[in-house]
Parts: structure tokens; sequence; C-alpha cells
């Protein structure tokens, strides 16, 4: 594509970057004296000679459009992060046609049945240009597209006339990478013009437009944009968070959304819009409403036949999405959607929630479902989805938890007692000589079947109420291990594995389980940052160390008592020092006749004063900022207690699970496929949540 300055003034003498041109005096002209004559003889003249055939456009392969947008994208990209279009150019069936000698009407029809375009396949191979590529502004944009982002009454009138005079000009894209795509109906829904969409949409605007720029995607997947000459959109990874105020969804329909209009809404839905296509992240319009958290264009889409249930390009429903992006405000929205109200009793509304896509069981298998809303916020590693833990995510787990969850708790914490019990016993009573897998003599071979019987017992009563899967994945491997370790080896790692799972599964005991959730989130979080801090003086000074006492032992002769006889003793000596045993190592210092004895006092005052006092108390200040973070809140427990009953739910089998998902839930209607949660609420919770 031609882009130099001679070039990009051709275009903007007609009209320029600043408003002005040949054509807006002429313009001006005709609004005032209501004569536009000498405008479209200016058309007819000099505007129509930038357009292919003389405004009539001509089939350009989408290979050609994605080149260029390709050359645009590495052009600014690094020489390292550079990438060709993928695939290769098929052959240009148009290369020997005279398009401006073909019935255009004909012409396109063939096109369609060749690239096999029908309504619900839009990958066409051939798009329609009328304003000449290369003559094309900064921004790829033509002249209708100059004059909509000027949005002036004088701008929009020569529109308007270009439109009329060109009518296949209404459907030109902008040909670059920022902005590849975008239509005038997407700038009119941008400059939130309903007459000037009006317009374009009785000129046979395209409503299902999408605009693949960089621009108007997502900030996380910038990066990863990349081209294929097969395809005219944009390939990039489908894992994000959907970041950026202008990801607005690609349609016209979700441009309006995004941008809060719903009266462009409904125009474009009266022309046929669909609220259902997916873009390229296969993101629908209610999609894009939870994302921008709208919840009234939510409402107002969902009206106009905006589906509750398609998923996207991660699997996500939007009642998915606003689990998984933390959206409380729109998940109440949609909830109270599909709620349906059964009877009401004075203060008293007895709703039926239905369960697809909030539990994690299936309705009509049992398997587990990882993207439903329950998992999601269960996992979630948001502030905010610690609010979802009210209601209906509340009930829902309470429903569980009386169904299975306490039940299953108890047993496993039995199970895991016993087979403590079983393996304590029969290492204690091992042979003393001989390895677990060997067999040596007739007491010792008595003693291993003794103890492989013992400990198999302990691990099948745990299979037998924990389920064999959950089993195997904690426990049965470590067993199966006991025959091919020595037994010392595994009983140290068995004896802390097996402790630290039992006490990870009494979160769910409110009793206990903000403090083993406090014990937890120090060791991992406080702990690991003190450590990386504490090692780094650890280090450096106990080197230190044994260069100064090396001198000293050389320097006092035989009689003086190196305490730092290595390295590797000295980050042990440091580590006594740093808990106040410190008394030897002084002692040692004091009858040092060496000069170097001077510095390790001072050095031994640095770092009882930067390790022993300050970096102590601040692990103590951490960690009871940790406290207190955690014992002011109940919903960091209820996220606990949730991780613990959705573990032990993954230890039944589908069937049981199935079976209990019939117990606390009710069909929806006349569907029994459909399963529900029903809940009995005060009205003054329901108008809270309707106010959120």
């Amino acid at each position: 594509m031609n882009t130099s300055k001679e070039t990009e003034k051709r275009m903007y003498n007609l009209v320029d970057e600043s408003g002005g041109g040949i054509l807006m005096p002429w313009v001006k002209y005709g609004l005032k004296t209501k004569d536009f004559s000498i405008l479209e003889e200016f058309c007819d003249t000099m505007v129509k000679y930038f357009m292919y055939n003389d405004g009539s456009g001509k089939f350009v392969p989408v290979s050609e459009l994605v080149m260029i947008r390709n050359k645009q994208r590495n052009a600014i990209l690094s020489m390292l992060r550079r990438k060709k279009g993928k695939g290769t150019v098929g052959p240009n069936i148009l290369e020997e046609v005279d398009q401006s000698a073909q019935i255009k009407g004909d012409l396109s029809k063939a096109l369609k049945i060749l690239d096999g375009f029908v309504s619900n396949n839009r990958n066409i191979k051939y798009r329609m240009i009328v304003w000449d590529l290369a003559e094309n502004g900064k921004m790829g944009e033509n002249l209708l597209h100059l004059c909509l982002l000027h949005n002036t009454a004088e701008h929009n009138t020569l529109a308007k006339h270009l439109i009329v005079k060109f009518p296949k000009l209404v459907n030109d894209i902008f040909i670059s990478e920022e902005y590849y795509g975008l239509a005038p109906i997407h700038q009119a829904i941008v400059n939130e013009d309903v007459q000037m969409l009006y317009y374009l949409l009785r000129n046979k605007a395209d409503v299902h437009q999408r605009c693949y720029g960089s621009f108007f995607c997502a900030e996380d997947q910038k990066d990863t944009r990349t081209d294929s000459l097969k395809h005219e959109w944009v390939d990039m990874q489908p894992h994000t968070r959907y970041t950026g105020r202008m990801y607005w969804g690609e349609y016209p329909l979700s441009f309006a959304a995004c941008t809060g209009q719903p009266d462009c809404f409904r125009l474009l839905c009266v022309f046929k819009a669909d609220p259902n296509l997916r873009d390229t992240n296969g993101n629908t319009t209610l999609h894009m409403c939870v994302i921008h958290s709208l919840p009234d264009m939510f409402k107002l889409a969902h009206s106009l036949g905006a589906k509750l249930h398609i998923q996207n390009g991660q699997g996500l429903t939007p009642l998915g999405l606003a689990a998984k992006l933390a959206k409380k405000d729109m998940f109440d929205v949609i909830v109270n959607i599909e709620k349906q109200v059964l009877w009401t009793c004075r203060d008293t509304v007895c709703t039926a929630y239905p369960l697809k896509g909030i539990d994690t069981v299936d309705e009509l298998t049992g398997h587990l479902n990882q993207s439903s809303v329950l998992s999601l916020v269960a996992y979630g590693d948001e502030n905010e989805h610690l609010d979802f833990f009210d209601n209906l995510l509340d009930d829902l787990l309470q429903k569980k938890w009386k169904a299975f969850g306490r039940r299953k708790l108890v047993q496993s914490i039995i199970g895991y007692t016993i087979y403590l019990i079983s393996f304590y016993f029969a290492f204690l009573n091992r042979s003393p000589t001989a390895p677990l897998i060997k067999v040596h003599t007739e007491n010792s071979s008595s003693s291993i079947v003794f103890n492989g019987s013992l400990s198999a017992f302990g691990a099948l009563f745990t299979t037998k109420f924990f389920s064999i899967n959950n089993y195997l994945q904690n426990d049965g491997r470590c067993f199966l291990w006991s025959y091919t370790d020595g037994p010392n080896s595994f009983s140290q790692r068995k004896s802390v594995t097996v402790d630290i799972n039992v006490g990870g599964g009494r979160r769910a005991v409110k009793f206990v389980g903000p403090f083993i959730l406090m014990v937890y989130k120090i060791i991992m979080d406080d702990m690991i940052r003190f450590l990386l801090i504490y090692s780094i003086f650890i280090i450096s000074f106990s080197q230190a160390f044994v260069l100064i006492f090396k001198s000293c032992e050389r320097d006092s002769g035989p009689d003086f008592e190196n305490v730092f006889n290595s390295p590797s003793e000295a980050l042990l000596r440091m580590f006594i020092m740093s808990v106040g045993e410190f008394g030897a190592v002084y002692k040692n210092i004091q009858n040092c006749n060496s000069i170097m004895g001077v510095q390790g006092k001072i050095f031994f005052f640095i770092y009882e004063l930067l390790v022993t006092v300050m970096l102590l108390n601040l692990l103590i200040a951490m960690m009871t900022r940790t406290y207190e973070r955690i014992a002011e809140t109940q919903k960091e427990w209820k996220r606990q207690w949730a991780q613990v009953i959705l573990m032990l739910e993954r230890s039944l089998p589908p069937s049981e699970r199935l079976q209990i998902l019939i117990a606390y839930s009710r069909p929806c209607n006349t569907d029994k496929t459909q399963r529900a949660l029903v809940v009995r609420q005060k009205k003054d919770v329901i108008d809270k949540i309707k106010q959120m």
C-alpha cells in the first residue's frame, strides 16, 4: 500500500485532517442555498477518480488486505517479534476477469457460491472495495470515514452525499492494523449519532460487519495477534482477562451495547442484527455487557433475543464469565432473570433458581463442570469473589454440606486416623535391618508380611470411605512407594504429608478452619517472603564470619576454637545466632588475638541489629497483619469451606453425585432434566439484591 506523503495529500486535499479542504466550502454553500449542484459536480469530476471503476468498486482477495495489515503490524514491532502471515495465498480467480465489464450482481452471486458464503458462514475470501487502497489516508481510512471522524454537521452532510453518489462506499472499511474492519456503521455508533446510523442502515450498511483492529482488542491479547492468509479475522491467544476499555466485541451491536446506547441497539435489532453472534473470543453481546458491567444493556439485549447459555471461547456462559471476572452485580442480574417465583406468603418468597451453570454437577451425567459458577468462585483469586458467598451460593453450599459434605469429611478423617495408626504401628514393628522390599530371615519375612498387611488394611479402610480415585491421588501412591523405598525416608515423608492433608480437610470446621487458613497463609506468603530476605543476610554475613574466624585461627594459635569451620557450618551458626544463641560466637571473638577481632565485633553488632532485632520483628508484624486480615472476615473461611466441599465432591462417583443432586434440588417446571434450587427468602433480602 502506498503511504507516501504525496499520496496522503491527495485525499486530504478534498477534506484535510483539520476539517478543511476543497469540498468543504461548497458543502457550506449548499447548506446555505440548498443548492448542492457544484458539490455533485466535484464528486463526478474529482472524487470518483479515487475509487475503483468510478465508484462501482471491485472484489479484492482478503489475503491481500491481510498482508497490508500484517506489514503495518511488523513495521511497529521489533525485529524479533515480527511475524509473517500464516498459510498460503490461494489462487485469485478474478485475476483475469475485467470486473468493470461484468455485471456486478451476477459476479457477487458467483463469488458467494465459490466461497461457500451463506448467512451463518462469513468466512469470505473476497471483499468488495470501493475506495482505491493506494489512496487511503494515514489510518487506512477513505473520504467517507474521514467525514465521520470529524462528525460535524457539514461533514455529515458531505458523508450523506457521498453515500447517495456512491452507494457501495457505505460498507468500505479501514485497512490498517489499528482500525481494520472499522466501518461507517461503527463510526456512527461511536459518535452516538442515531440519525446517521439510521441513514446508513437504510442505505444497506452491513449490520454484521466486524472490526478486528488492535485498537479495539483486549490489552492482554495485543502482543499475540497473528494473521492467516486463509481468513480475515486475527488469531490471538484464547486465554485472556478481556482487559482494556476499548474491547467492544467487533460487531456494531456489541459497540452499541458497550457504549451504553439503547436507541442504537434497538435500531440495529430492527434491521435484523443478531445479538448471539460471537466475536473472535467467542463473546456474544451478553458477554460484552458482563465484561463492561452494563446491567441495563444486558436486560435490554436479553429482552431482544440474546441467549443466556451460549459459551465463549473459554467455555464460559455470561453467568460463568461474571463469576470468573468477579462481577457480582452482573451475576445478580442474570440470576434474577432466570429465577422463578413459586409462591409468596406475607414477607416470605419461595424462589427456584436453575442450577445449570451454577452447580458443579452436570444435571444429566453427574460429571463435574469446572466452568461452573461455584467452582470459579471457590477457586477464584480475587477478593471480590468473597462477595459471592451470600444468598444463593451460600444456600447451595449448605445443601451440599448437609447432603454429603459433613458425612464424607468425618469419614475421611476417621479413615486417615486409622491409616496413620496402622502405619505407625507397622513402622515401629518393622525389621531393624532389612528394607521393606527385601527378605533376609524368617523373622524379618514375617514382620514384613505383618506390617504390609497392616498398612494395606489401613489403606483399604481409607479408600472405602474416601473413594479409590481420591486415595490414589493422595495416599495410594505413597503406600505403593513404601515397597520400593527405605522405611526411614518413606516414614518421614508420609508422617508429614498425611498430617498436613488431614489438617487441610479441617478447614471446613468453623471452629478451627480460620486458624488453619491463617497458618497456611503465614507459611505460604509471609514466611516465603521473609526467607528470601533472610537468606540474603544469612549468606552474606556467614561468609564474612568465615573469613574473620580463619584469620583469628591463624593469628591466635592452636588454642583458638573456630566455630566457623566451613561455609555450611557458618550458615547453621548464623541461624542459631538469629534466634538468640550467640554466646559461643561472641566468646570466640573475644579470644581472637588478631586485628580481625575488632571487625568481627562490628559485624556481630550489625548482624544482631539487622537480623535478630529488625528482621524477626518484621516477620512478627507480617504475621500479625495476615492474622488480622483473615480474622476480620468470615467470608474467607467460606471460600475454604467451599473448596473442602468441592474436594469431597470430587471423591464421589458420577452416579452418586447425580443422586445427591436430585436430593437437594427439584425439577424446573415439567423438564426433569433441568434442576433448580428452591430457596425461601424474606422480601427485604430480595429488595436488597435488586438494588445491588
